[in-house]
């Protein structure tokens, strides 16, 4: 993970929308999952209340009705802003990491460079950079968020009654480190994979296009095709593979999901039976369960792509570390007016 450290490091310049993103895709959370557990007790404690014609009378719809308003339209604004805050941010960053890059690029000189293609260098300021912003959009908010939820949720079930809030939070434990975990050691290898077989599939490209008259000329353009073809296929392959891992870890969350509501079920019911627990707060139990791994959903596929994420780092670094052989002096201009061209020389 060392690897990535300097690129959390130049998230500090915009590290206040990075918060706030952070900070809105919880409140979306929480707001999304107390809709539907306040929804599945009013719903609920509505049949209860029709049994008879004074509990009907005597039930306030009022109230959980205006709350499920508050948290449909809290959800609806919570969404729209957290997407446009976080979007924004990873905007911000992948612009901040391009000038990083380039600034680090533009000073090395032709013999730092002479193991590296164009392609190559161009695959690395496009791809690689872009597949940064799995980072803080898919690894470090998602991750945080998770956490938040997960002690928040599991609180109020243990308010509730101490079991529930303990089977809530070991599975969420559990499900939230195990599955992610399992998806990181199937698509470590097959992420930095794909990072390589990217990059050599676009200078395949590069290459072909670029010297089809040669190609064509030399007779040698029908095996460049298949080559390029072969590559391509390298590429489907991996991309399969990685496929299919991310159905099994989706699997494996809908299956701890379920079972989870389930256990939650079988307890919440033997609580009913012993008058420790209303049959209206069973439903509100079920469903908060059930709301509650959509913190830790995301947390699967994105520790799956880490291992492409941290390829592209290392790519990234591979050419920011290098040093120069070139000594440029430091010159100090003036500062022109807008519209002004000043050269410097010393």
């Amino acid at each position: 993970m060392s690897v990535l450290i300097p690129f959390i490091r130049l998230m500090r310049p915009h590290l206040s929308w990075v918060l706030l993103g952070t900070f809105l895709g919880l409140f979306t959370l929480l707001a999304s999952i107390g809709l539907l557990t306040l929804s599945g007790w009013f719903i609920a404690a509505t049949a209860l209340a029709g049994v008879s014609l004074a509990s009907a009378q005597a039930f306030n719809y009022m109230t959980p009705g205006g709350g499920v308003r508050g948290f449909a339209i809290a959800r609806t604004a919570g969404r729209y802003f957290e997407r446009i805050t976080t979007h924004e941010a990873t905007f911000r960053l992948l612009a901040e990491l391009r000038s990083w890059f380039y600034a680090h690029l533009e000073p090395l000189n032709p013999a730092k460079l002479r193991h590296y293609r164009s392609s190559d260098l161009l695959n690395r300021i496009i791809t690689d950079i872009n597949s940064l912003d799995n980072l803080y959009l898919r690894v470090i908010s998602p991750s945080i968020i998770a956490v938040c939820v997960s002690l928040l949720v599991s609180a109020f079930l243990a308010w509730i009654n101490p079991l529930l809030g303990g089977l809530l939070f070991l599975s969420l434990l559990i499900a939230g480190f195990v599955i992610p975990w399992i998806g990181h050691q199937l698509g470590s290898q097959l992420g930095q994979d794909q990072v390589e077989k990217s990059s050599s599939l676009r200078q395949a490209t590069i290459t072909f296009l670029q010297g089809m008259s040669e190609l064509h000329l030399y007779q040698s353009l029908a095996s460049q095709q298949v080559y390029l073809d072969d590559r391509q296929k390298e590429m489907q392959q991996l991309q399969l593979r990685m496929s299919l891992i991310s159905g099994l870890v989706t699997a494996l969350m809908t299956f701890a999901a379920g079972l989870t509501t389930l256990l939650a079920l079988m307890l919440g019911v033997s609580l009913v039976t012993a008058g420790e627990l209303t049959p209206a707060w069973l439903a509100l139990v079920v469903f908060c369960v059930l709301a509650s791994f959509e913190a830790i959903a995301p947390l699967p596929l994105a520790y799956q792509y880490l291992g492409k994420t941290r390829a592209s780092a290392a790519n990234l670094l591979e050419i920011t570390q290098q040093k120069s052989d070139i000594e440029f002096p430091l010159i100090t201009c003036k500062t022109s007016a807008p519209g002004e061209v000043e050269f410097c020389w010393k």
